[in-house]
């Protein structure tokens, strides 16, 4: 370069998955630029992933987790002033918290910083591939970070973390595991932590050839988004109805019948919700 000075890139204004004090995200009024964060691909992939974290497009000073740059699934509030709203924001955390959060809203720019209580503190925030925003601290004496918070607390919260067909369970290590007649699309994916492309059919569908296609049953689930409602009295007719049309993947049966087509997002295993339902998905192979 002739001018030396003269800066191309800095990781300040281009920080991938990684915050750190006096950094910023959000947006640059005068380039209309937004600075996000975006997580690896997998452990050991740095290209982008699915998950990011980004201020709200829409003027306010919230910040969003986005699925696919899409789907929110968790999201920081508002800031009041001291905090924002939908964050950890306890007394005894305020009090005890290793930096200071500042939100700007000038004519350069609309976004947080931050700077640290004690400049000894070692630092950072990530976007990590499980889709979880994480706190760490370095700490000397074990040579080791300590996760300090993370948002969305319940990791299956994280929409989509499992890919299609895959089931999110909590109680399960890793969380991430396929229901019964599937099996992981890519088990070098999955040893490297990065669960979305899903389960894949150990059979394919046969769709009215033979009668060899059924549902199993999966108790207790979250069901996915995107149903569609039929018009049936029983479980019987409604099992029938999603039997009959080739695109239909599963079918839930309780005051109503709902059906699902194509691939489903987003399953996961409830304990003890009241809100759990039985969802019966189609395999072939009967």
């Amino acid at each position: 370069m002739s001018n030396s000075s003269a800066v191309i890139w800095q990781s300040f204004d281009h920080p991938t998955d990684t915050f750190v004090p006096e950094s910023w995200i959000g947006m640059n009024k005068v380039t209309g630029e937004y600075q996000s964060l975006t997580s690896w691909k997998n452990s050991e992939d740095p290209a982008p992933g699915y998950f990011s974290d980004s201020i709200d497009s829409g003027g306010t000073s919230e910040y969003f987790l986005r699925w696919n740059h899409s789907e929110i699934y968790w999201r920081s509030g508002t800031w009041n002033g001291e905090y924002f709203t939908g964050a950890p924001v306890l007394p005894d955390f305020r009090r005890t918290t290793i930096i200071d959060i500042f939100y700007i809203d000038n004519d350069q720019r609309r976004g947080t910083t931050c700077k640290l209580k004690n400049n000894a503190t070692i630092t950072r925030q990530v976007i990590d591939v499980s889709g979880q925003i994480k706190q760490w601290v370095w700490l000397d004496k074990s040579q080791d970070w300590l996760l300090f918070w993370s948002e969305p607390e319940a990791q299956c919260d994280v929409y989509s973390l499992c890919g299609p067909f895959g089931i999110c369970d909590s109680k399960t290590i890793p969380f991430c595991r396929c229901p019964q007649g599937f099996e992981s699309a890519s088990t070098a994916d999955w040893e490297l932590n990065d669960y979305s492309s899903g389960c894949a059919r150990r059979s394919i569908l046969q769709c009215g050839k033979n009668n060899s296609d059924g549902f199993l049953m999966n108790s207790n689930m979250k069901l996915p988004p995107n149903s569609q409602s039929l018009d049936a009295r029983s479980s019987e007719e409604c099992s029938s109805a999603c039997l009959n049309d080739c695109s239909c993947t599963a079918y839930a049966y309780g005051t109503a019948c709902f059906i699902w087509k194509g691939e489903l997002f987003n399953l996961q295993k409830l304990y003890g919700d009241g809100n759990a339902a039985t969802l019966y998905l189609r395999v072939s192979g009967f």
